[in-house]
Parts: C-alpha cells; sequence; structure tokens
C-alpha cells in the first residue's frame, strides 16, 4: 500500500493555509472527523482536497454521548470495582457503567453503528476512506481501571461473541468491520485500534493478550490498521519505558509480531505536545516498523466516568466483590 503520511485536523482547524502547509511538509492525506454538520465540514474537503492530498473521514463509534443518552443500557458494567478508586467523588458505588461508551459487540448496538457508518458514508462519498474508531470495547474493561483494557462487554443483550469463550472464536470489531466493507462495497474502511494493555504488563488474566493475538491475526489478511499509540494522552510517558515515547515503539513491535504481514500505520499525539515529543512518537514509530504515520493535530476524547446503571439493567456476568 502507498504510504500514508496523513494529519487529524477538526473541521474548524482545517484552514486553506494550514492544509498547504502540511502538503509542503510531505503530508499525503488531511483526515476529517464525520459530523452531521455537513455545511463547514463539506467545505473543509472541498479545501482538501483542492491541495491535491487525499481525504479521509474519521467514524467515532463506541464514544457516543448521543446514542447513551438514548440507551443507557447498552452501556458497559465492569465486573471488578478497582476502576472506581480514580473518581473518589462518586458515590454510586459498585457496579457502575463506563459513561459515555457501548461496544458492538452488542448487537443493539451492533445494528446502530452500522446505520451510522452508513449514513456517514453516504452522506461523504468522495472521501478516499473512513477510519473507524473505538469498535473495541470501552475502557477499563475488566475493571482494571486501565484505559487500554477494552475487550470486555458486560451489557444486557445478546452478544455478537459471548464473553465466556477462551480462546474466542469471534471477534466482533473485525466482524463490524466485515459488515462496513459489505454495506458500502466500494468504499475503504479502516480500523483504528488500541492495544490490550502493555505487551509483558503484569496482568493476572490472560485474555487480554490472548484476545489481542486473535484480533490481530483476524484483521491481517491485506489489511491496513492504524494502531492508537498517543503517549501523553494514555499517560505512557514513564522513564519505565527507556527513552521518550519509547511505549511507542514497544507496541507498534509487539501488534506486528502478532500480524507482521499488517500494513500499520501509528496514530501519534500532536496536541499538547511540544515539537520534540512529537518527533520522538513517530521515531519511534518508524523504529517499531508502522508503515505510516498519522499525527493528531487536534484532541480526541478518550475521557470516561462512572454512571448508575439504569433501572432494571443487569450484567451479562454478576459484577464481582
Amino acid at each position: 500500500m502507498s504510504r500514508f503520511q496523513a494529519h487529524y485536523l477538526s473541521f474548524e482547524a482545517c484552514l486553506p493555509e494550514r492544509v498547504q502547509r502540511l502538503a509542503d511538509e510531505g503530508a499525503t492525506a488531511i483526515v476529517l472527523p464525520l459530523k452531521q454538520t455537513r455545511s463547514p465540514l463539506q467545505s473543509a474537503i472541498e479545501i482538501v482536497q483542492k491541495q491535491g492530498l487525499g481525504c479521509w473521514g474519521w467514524i467515532d463509534v463506541g464514544r457516543d454521548e448521543e446514542i447513551v443518552q438514548a440507551h443507557p443500557e447498552w452501556m458497559h458494567a465492569p465486573q471488578n470495582p478497582q476502576w472506581l478508586r480514580a473518581f473518589p467523588d462518586y458515590a454510586g458505588g459498585h457496579p457502575a457503567c463506563v459513561y459515555p461508551w457501548v461496544c458492538v459487540n452488542n448487537l443493539e448496538t451492533f445494528s446502530w453503528a452500522l446505520t451510522k457508518v452508513r449514513r456517514l458514508t453516504q452522506a461523504y462519498p468522495s472521501l478516499d476512506g473512513y477510519l473507524l474508531h473505538d469498535i473495541q470495547g470501552a475502557p477499563t474493561g475488566c475493571g482494571c481501571g486501565d484505559i487500554l483494557c477494552r475487550l470486555q462487554d458486560r451489557s444486557p443483550g445478546l452478544k455478537m461473541a459471548p464473553a465466556s469463550a477462551h480462546p474466542p472464536q469471534v471477534f466482533f470489531p473485525a466482524e463490524f468491520l466485515q459488515a462496513c466493507r459489505e454495506e458500502a462495497p466500494g468504499a475503504m474502511f479502516v480500523p483504528i485500534l488500541c492495544v490490550e494493555c502493555d505487551p509483558g504488563a503484569p496482568c493476572p488474566r490472560s485474555c487480554p493478550m490472548d484476545y489481542l493475538a486473535g484480533l490481530a491475526r483476524a484483521l491481517e489478511r491485506g489489511s491496513r490498521v492504524g494502531l492508537l499509540t498517543p503517549c501523553k494522552l494514555f499517560g505512557r510517558e514513564s522513564p519505565l519505558y527507556g527513552e521518550p515515547a519509547a511505549w511507542v515503539r514497544r507496541v507498534v513491535s509487539h501488534y506486528l509480531s502478532l500480524a507482521p504481514q499488517t500494513s500499520l500505520f501509528a496514530a501519534v499525539q500532536g496536541w499538547d505536545v511540544m515539537a520534540e515529543e512529537r518527533a520522538a512518537q513517530i521515531a519511534q514509530a518508524q523504529a517499531g516498523g508502522a508503515q505510516g504515520i498519522l499525527i493528531l493535530e487536534s484532541a480526541i476524547d478518550q475521557s470516561w466516568r462512572p454512571v448508575p446503571p439504569p433501572p432494571g439493567y443487569f450484567p451479562v456476568y454478576p459484577p464481582e466483590k
């Protein structure tokens, strides 16, 4: 596949002079978050395309305040209570739901998300492709409190993949990606994935690493994959990882060790960082084997907080003490 040197911009930041500067610096594409606000977004698309750059759409799937307000029963409630220690002012107790996150493993959420993707791709058909973000589970999936832990879905209702299957036979992010491709066979869809815990982390459960390995292999067949690696946002700047941004190299190389045929690009943090921090992330991603870079110039929101489960909410698996 061709080299992917892209920049993610909000449409407010997608100004002609900025896009021209990025093109002069070697960018091959601009990525824009797809929203329902058509007029300013369409103007941003035209600015990018007039510069001769590729233009991609970024679709947020799993984190969506609008759908959570309409369907709070689709939220995930972690089994373990440890994650609530980060929210000492929360008085709701355990179990609690992770707001505002849903998971496409829930069949009702799957159907809603597929409709959302169809609507956005039909509204913006001239784009070069679409990046599907947050098609895994919610942060702190098991309740450990780690933003990277995203494999579980404990919401009520029917599931794409049962949580009790170890090793799993069905990988719901791969199933959702395939469904999107079947809905729009002429469109290019690329998943943006988050690693499941740090490679080599002292987790008492093997499921995160087993799951990531299986998912990586399920997506490997000639597919391009984006790996979400914003160091500062994810709190992975510790010197325990080694030199600056070493965590980026660690997770990129680990993913490629699981699925070496993947055409992988790294989505690195470009907002709220110094120039040297940005450069370090890019260098580490390339050293890890990334074949492309997506610089997140505008912030993405990965925050979460606990809220009480709605009335009548019964997790598929009972909460642990």
